[in-house]
């Protein structure tokens, strides 16, 4: 990824890599029925080269938050053509992270796709610093930082098309605080119950998908050094 890192568009979409795939990824389906989709599939080096590619992680995510689809209509989703969305669909089912759908497919008719999990997890290991993993994990996860701030363009570019109470209700900022390492655990730990919390309930009459991106890291000010990956 180019541009200052400083950049106030990319504080929006910014993230420890470990925890993009929570994020980003981690989603549970927000069409009604889910298949019978089980909770999360586990990253390791060889499923994440899967996902560096940006159509795979476009596809995989509209297959978890609308539903079972075929080529052809997530093609029209993406702007590409469905033989670009088959082959990548096909990649995606090689590694086990969709499958073909029983209940919509069938003899003489279209391929209809399914994601196989409702999230992705990643797990820190050590693996997380060697070379060759750590620089497959950088690609995808700037393909994961893009799709982030296409969510927020997007946002601000159609914000006056919502109604008012939406454009109110919605909120873009950040927050910097003086934590140690275990009060930051302990953050994320309420922020992620409290969204649980939320995605729960059935929707209610007058409800939208509303998109919530958690980032939580730590920046090293005035020139000093962080502490090391061991210490």
């Amino acid at each position: 990824m180019t541009g200052d890192p400083m950049d106030p568009r990319l504080s929006l979409t910014l993230h420890a890599l470990a925890k993009l795939c929570k994020e980003l990824l981690a989603k549970k389906p927000l069409y009604d029925d889910d298949g019978g989709m089980t909770d999360a599939i586990e990253l390791d080096p060889r499923r994440l080269r899967a996902l560096a590619h940006p159509l795979r992680v476009r596809l995989l995510g509209l297959l978890r938050t609308d539903g079972p689809a075929t080529a052809t209509l997530l093609a029209k989703r993406v702007g590409e053509s469905s033989g670009a969305t088959s082959y990548h669909l096909r990649q995606l089912a090689a590694y086990g992270f969709v499958e073909d759908d029983p209940e919509r497919g069938g003899a003489g008719r279209q391929r209809w796709w399914r994601s196989t999990h409702t999230s992705t997890e990643w797990r820190d290991t050590d693996s997380t610093y060697d070379a060759e993993p750590h620089g497959v994990l950088d690609d995808w996860s700037h393909q994961m930082l893009r799709a982030q701030l296409r969510q927020v363009e997007r946002w601000l570019a159609e914000r006056t098309e919502w109604d008012k109470s939406w454009v109110e209700a919605a909120d873009l900022g950040d927050w910097t605080l003086q934590l140690t390492a275990a009060q930051v655990t302990a953050l994320r730990e309420e922020l992620h119950a409290v969204l649980r919390r939320y995605h729960g309930p059935p929707a209610v009459p007058g409800a939208e998908q509303v998109v919530v991106n958690l980032h939580l890291f730590p920046r090293r000010t005035d020139g000093r050094a962080g502490p090391s990956a061991g210490g």
